[in-house]
């Protein structure tokens, strides 16, 4: 999971950005890995700055960190975030460029990471989310996300994650859900 910073200035606020996310990316993808969406929740509570927005979509829906968090706090109280019989197989984070630290439209520090996100998942489809409802599938997701964090008081916060491509591919996998 190495960042590359593509000729920026190695300065002490881009190691401690590059650190951060770095930390947290490596919390959420062992959370997400292991089905601990307490620990989902908490990776929201503790870096999603106060303005933080997700946007994803085509229709570029727009989640608010208020929303998230209510959002995680009934996927925390279901205590999975998987559908019934799914198991994560793999799960990660590829960073594929790691922006210089300028400043961003308030005058913060600021830095841009793209990175791409990996799962594989067996699951039988329920809700026919991939097009095979009702079949046990292998689900092969890879997303590419362009995210902004900004620098606070409280230290380096997550301000903005923008999906920017998603791709799944799918097979049948036999057997009988776990």
């Amino acid at each position: 999971m190495a960042a590359m910073s593509h000729g920026a200035p190695d300065t002490d606020a881009a190691r401690r950005a590059r650190a951060t996310v770095r930390e947290a990316t490596r919390f959420y993808d062992d959370a997400v890995r292991e089905d601990r969406p307490t620990d989902v929740l908490e990776f929201y509570r503790r870096w999603a700055a106060d303005d933080f927005e997700e946007r994803r979509g085509p229709d570029g829906t727009v989640i608010t960190r208020d929303e998230m968090l209510r959002l995680m706090e009934r996927v925390a109280a279901a205590g999975t975030m998987l559908p019934p019989g799914a198991r994560v197989l793999e799960s990660g984070t590829d960073f594929a460029c790691f922006g210089p630290v300028t400043p961003d439209g308030t005058g913060r520090p600021a830095v841009e990471v793209d990175m791409n996100t990996f799962n594989t998942c067996v699951m039988v489809d329920e809700h026919g989310w991939h097009g095979v409802k009702g079949r046990r599938c292998e689900v092969r997701q890879r997303d590419v996300w362009r995210q902004t964090w900004v620098q606070t008081a409280e230290g380096w916060r997550l301000r903005l994650q923008e999906l920017v491509e998603t791709r799944a591919e799918i097979t049948d996998a036999p057997g009988e859900p776990d």
